[in-house]
């Protein structure tokens, strides 16, 4: 079974992130915990019954999606779940925060998903 296509943020990429310093991982980090969020807010939408009473089409869909977007981005900055952190640990723990390979490696598998690829 073929898995289906995502679509990711406006602009999302992890490409161009340097990993330098632990600083700029931890915001990498918070960014693919974002966009982890957003696909969450995204497939739980997708569960909820479309109703006509309060309209629809397409003007509902792309401000649903920038909410979802903005409402993830706010998320992860505040905390979030919790998945920066773990990501965060580990990549400590590989020592990889002066890789920038491995980044891209995440960018290149975000992208295939995007395209309905193979999964991670």
């Amino acid at each position: 079974m073929k898995p289906n296509p995502i679509a990711l943020p406006h602009g999302f990429s992890l490409k161009n992130k340097t990993t330098e310093n632990p600083q700029k991982l931890k915001e990498v980090c918070q960014e693919f915990e974002s966009f982890f969020i957003y696909y969450m807010l995204k497939t739980m939408r997708q569960t909820v019954p479309k109703s006509d009473l309060l309209g629809g089409g397409m003007a509902k869909e792309i401000y649903t999606s920038m909410l979802d977007e903005q409402l993830a981005q706010k998320v992860a900055k505040a905390g979030g779940i919790g998945l920066a952190k773990i990501l965060l640990r580990q990549f400590e723990k590989a020592k990889v925060w002066n890789s920038a390979e491995q980044i891209h490696k995440m960018d290149d598998s975000l992208n295939r998903l995007e395209k309905g690829g193979k999964q991670i």
